[in-house]
């Protein structure tokens, strides 16, 4: 199993804290049919050039873990002008 149990979310929100997940495009399908009535924010960056250029100059990932993460981009953006998100920021 992997992620993170409602029961988790619950024990955060309990203690009058906001629970903050970071979640793709399927975790974000999945908490739609949940009764936790989150909140969906997407941050857009400015371009994929602009994203491109951002993570290359910080440096911090392998070649591997950047062609893996760029392939996602686009579809990640694409999701988020679907309406999917209660706020765009970007």
């Amino acid at each position: 199993m992997y992620g993170t149990s409602k029961k988790s979310v619950r024990d955060v929100a309990g203690k009058n804290m906001i629970c903050i997940l970071d979640v793709d495009e399927q975790g974000v399908q999945a908490l739609k049919t949940t009764d936790l009535n989150p909140i969906f924010i997407f941050i857009k960056p400015p371009s994929i050039e602009e994203l491109e250029r951002r993570l290359r100059g910080r440096g911090t990932e392998t070649e591997e873990s950047f062609s893996k993460r760029m392939a996602t981009v686009k579809t990640a953006m694409d999701y988020a002008d679907t309406g999917a998100y209660d706020l765009v920021i970007g």
